[in-house]
């Protein structure tokens, strides 16, 4: 029965050779090693199939109450989760702390074993190293802040505040859309690091080679821009996330029990980082390291599984920060923030901030107007801007456009 339905599966559009091969091994695992019903053998084939394939959709897990629209298998066909945790351990995990199965439940959700590992072990690191209210700074900071984003009007300079947010917190999210300062803002930042400590060692890296020399070209002209004291302790090379690590075909050189030698690492396009990868960055930081991670939530989504940015940042959603670290916002940078004090917040609330004002594109840019559109999914407005004569730089073309076939 089981072989009937592993090649079903082999013969389907919906499943790709790996998809099948992972069923493949996860049967044969069960039937060397287990004493799984053929029933329940079916419902692993299936759950094989269906995990490996969300994962080649860029998903680190399957929810079993989605699969139906992910591989349109009818509901008769649909394991439970008795079926699978029927299943030996040789395939399926029987509490967290087994590493030797293929795929661990949990709840209504299926992991590959080691994915379920990235994910734990991110987890974890994230707990450890965000702080409540901050890590203690000096005195001076304050000061230094001040100088570096002297204060516009009575707006709050968000890039001040996200500089704020990095000096005190050793793990450190700044998202932003283009034009937004990101580039700005972590050069000032390490400038202010600096002052803290003359002899902070630093290093930037960024998931590919041409994002790592993007980024040392753009921070680069945020120092020639001048006036930045200590600008000669930031680096002017950047590292992939590879060579950082120092990748072989033997695994990395640096990890959990041989820690990167670097006080202070800046990732550019940290959207690009998938789950595997994080899991390698954060378990090779000293826990002293601290870690500011840049990026657009909204775009550039990492090639393998896991939009880890994303998530950290629940794209699509404004979240505000806790009354004590909204106070220790205002003592450093002398704004008030209590309008984005939020009384239920997460671990990353108080390590995360979004750069909202962009500095290439004014209120009355049609591109500005659509991407916001684009980014809260607001297809009437959307429209609307494609359609109004005021926004000149956003057009819609239509189908049969001789600048849309060219």
């Amino acid at each position: 029965m089981s072989t009937d339905y592993l090649k079903l599966w082999s013969e389907s559009d919906l499943i790709r050779a790996i998809d099948y091969q992972l069923a493949r091994q996860a049967v044969e695992w069960e039937s060397r090693y287990g004493t799984t019903s053929p029933q329940d053998q079916q419902a692993l084939i299936l759950t094989a199939c269906a995990v490996s394939y969300v994962l080649g959709r860029g998903q680190v897990c399957l929810e079993l109450s989605a699969w139906p629209k992910a591989l349109a298998v009818s509901p008769e066909h649909l394991p439970t989760t008795d079926q699978l945790t029927r299943c030996q351990t040789v395939s399926i995990a029987t509490s967290e702390a087994d590493t030797s199965a293929l795929f661990v439940v949990q709840g209504e959700r299926v992991y590959l074993n080691r994915y379920f590992r990235y994910e734990q072990s991110v987890l974890e690191q994230i707990r450890q190293r965000v702080s409540p209210e901050g890590m203690p700074a000096s005195k001076a900071l304050a000061t230094t802040l001040r100088k570096l984003f002297p204060a516009p009007e009575a707006d709050i300079d968000w890039q001040a505040i996200a500089a704020a947010t990095a000096c005190v917190q050793p793990l450190c999210v700044i998202t932003g859309g283009p034009g937004t300062g990101k580039t700005t803002t972590v050069t000032r930042l390490l400038s202010a690091l600096l002052s803290e400590n003359p002899d902070l060692r630093v290093a930037l890296a960024a998931p590919t080679g041409k994002a790592a020399a993007r980024m040392t070209e753009s921070i680069r002209q945020a120092r020639e821009r001048g006036g930045l004291p200590h600008a000669d302790g930031i680096p002017s090379v950047s590292f992939t996330l590879h060579r950082l690590l120092g990748w072989s075909p033997r695994g990395f050189r640096y990890h959990h029990e041989r820690y990167l030698p670097y006080d202070c690492i800046v990732v550019d396009e940290a959207s690009m980082i998938d789950l595997p990868m994080m899991a390698h960055l954060l378990s090779a930081l000293a826990p002293k390291t601290r870690l500011i991670l840049l990026g657009d939530r909204d775009q550039l989504a990492s090639v393998e599984a896991g939009s880890v940015l994303a998530d950290l940042c629940d794209a699509g959603t404004e979240h505000g920060i806790t009354d004590a670290f909204a106070a220790r916002l205002g003592a450093l940078t002398g704004y008030d923030m209590s309008a984005v004090i939020e009384a239920e917040c997460s671990i990353m609330q108080n390590a995360m901030v979004q750069l909202r004002k962009s500095h290439r594109f004014g209120e009355h840019s049609g591109i500005g107007a659509l991407a916001r559109a684009v980014n809260q999914g607001a297809v009437q407005q959307a429209d609307q801007v494609l359609e109004d004569p005021a926004f000149a730089d956003a057009v819609r073309l239509a189908a049969d456009s001789e600048e849309w076939q060219a």
